[in-house]
């Protein structure tokens, strides 16, 4: 039997399965610290982040600390935040690591 949207608007609030993650406030040091970022990389060309982040991660790489997991799980969670392009330009990006 097909479910109709009425069929859902019956369904209890708890059994409806959580499709969506909420992330936690960031603090007042986090917010001001995303800030800066935001404030230094706003005026880059593509070209000029792209650089900024192969060098980054080589960084990370050289020093034992780059984790591809957790560079996943945060682009993961801006995921809702970017337009098709932007997604398969990320994606790209993670091939090439």
């Amino acid at each position: 039997m097909k479910k109709s949207l009425s069929d859902f608007a019956k369904t209890p609030i708890k059994d409806i399965p959580q499709t969506t993650q909420t992330l936690p406030k960031p603090s007042p040091q986090e917010k001001e610290n995303l800030e800066q970022l935001a404030q230094k990389y706003q005026n880059m060309s593509r070209d000029e982040l792209m650089q900024t982040f192969y060098a980054e991660v080589a960084k990370q790489k050289t020093q034992g600390t780059f984790n591809l997991e957790h560079l996943q799980q945060s682009i993961d969670n801006l995921d809702a935040f970017l337009n098709p392009e932007q997604k398969k330009n990320i994606k790209e990006l993670l091939k090439n690591l």
